[in-house]
């Protein structure tokens, strides 16, 4: 491998992916500084994008390997802690090093009812015996493979670095970062219009039954949903039973978004509550809102979020009913402005360079 400009050598689970606008945020600026880039992907996605991006969407492991003979990379990268065992084994099988991005469903949810841990585990059972019998957490089963030369480097949210470090992941390969976004595209501080918005994919742990809770609430302000596939049709059905009052907006592109913001006052950001508080992340909407200079309001579910909102920057709520009155105010100007300064801790064109380094490092 040698410092500077690299080839990268994507492992994912789907590509290209609407929602997955992190991966192609980051994607985007790695080739923008002259890295070259290649995906092999395990899936087609269900809501696909365009992309000019080099890929393959194969399940065979000796064809992925001959992508990356191929290709020659100086480094192997992926998303989701649940590729790690795919990516210890590919380095294994090629020589070629890897670094991983966890996400937050990755840290924060546990057990074997969490996304994708049959065949997470399964993927493990190849190259590890796990036979504890607690519930199992990711950064826990992953940790064997963390820990050896093949691996480079684990990108985290803060709030997950303890259990990486808990489970004996040793303290210089765990690399804290805020979430992957691209700043630049949303950052406006024009005047906003003054809906209500919403964002997110349909499903139940977003609870966006919430939101249409709150149009009917505070009918002075127009609400608008933009849904990302999944349970739409059933969300469209309970707002038809509360008035209709919530807009259903079609399905844009992330480079359309960014006007979309601006025609609004708040981002009602919505999830489920439950007692680990483990069915929302540091969404990326957040920032993008931030960035566009839309007030947020997010669920309340660990101390961690009041770090990503960030002090003065937005407002954290338990319930829909806590905010009513705020959304039917303007932003507060002091809100606004912090909003846009905490909105930069998020920019990939910033934080790009603590993946670049371990990968210079390791040149």
């Amino acid at each position: 491998m040698a410092a500077g400009k690299q080839r990268i050598f994507y492992v994912l689970i789907e590509f290209p992916q609407l929602s997955q606008t992190y991966v192609a945020n980051e994607i985007a600026t790695l080739r923008a500084d002259g890295h070259e880039v290649f995906v092999a992907a395990l899936n087609t996605p269900d809501t696909h994008v365009d992309t000019d991006v080099p890929f393959e969407v194969t399940k065979d492991f000796d064809r992925t390997v001959a992508l990356i003979r191929e290709f020659k990379p100086d480094v192997l990268h992926g998303h989701w802690l649940y590729t790690v065992p795919l990516l210890e084994k590919l380095s294994r099988k090629t020589g070629v090093p890897y670094t991983v991005r966890a996400h937050s469903f990755d840290i924060t949810q546990t057990g074997p009812k969490a996304p994708a841990w049959k065949t997470f585990l399964r993927r493990a059972r190849m190259l590890v015996q796990y036979r504890d019998t607690r519930p199992p957490d990711m950064a826990f089963v992953v940790s064997p493979f963390l820990k050896q030369d093949h691996c480079l480097g684990v990108l985290t949210f803060p709030y997950g670095r303890h259990k990486f470090l808990e489970a004996g992941v040793p303290e210089d390969k765990v690399h804290d970062c805020f979430p992957v976004v691209n700043i630049e595209r949303f950052y406006d501080e024009s005047p906003n219009g003054e809906d209500v918005m919403n964002v997110g994919a349909c499903t139940p742990k977003k609870k966006m039954e919430d939101f249409i809770d709150l149009a009917v609430m505070v009918p002075e302000r127009h609400f608008r949903l933009y849904p990302v596939g999944f349970q739409a049709p059933r969300i469209l059905e309970y707002n038809k039973e509360h008035g209709g009052l919530v807009e259903f907006a079609p399905l844009y592109k992330p480079a359309e978004m960014a006007n979309e913001y601006k025609r609004h006052q708040w981002l009602v950001y919505t999830a489920e509550h439950n007692a680990h508080g483990d069915h929302v992340g540091w969404s990326m909407a957040v920032a993008e809102a931030q960035a566009a200079g839309v007030g947020v309001c997010f669920p309340n579910m660990r101390e961690d979020l009041k770090a990503y909102i960030g002090e003065g920057s937005g407002f954290l709520y338990d319930k829909v009913e806590d905010i009513a009155d705020i959304v039917r105010a303007p932003v507060p100007e002091d809100v606004r402005r912090k909003g846009f300064e905490q909105a930069k801790k998020s920019d990939i064109r910033v934080h790009k360079k603590i993946l670049t380094d371990i990968w210079d490092k390791a040149a």
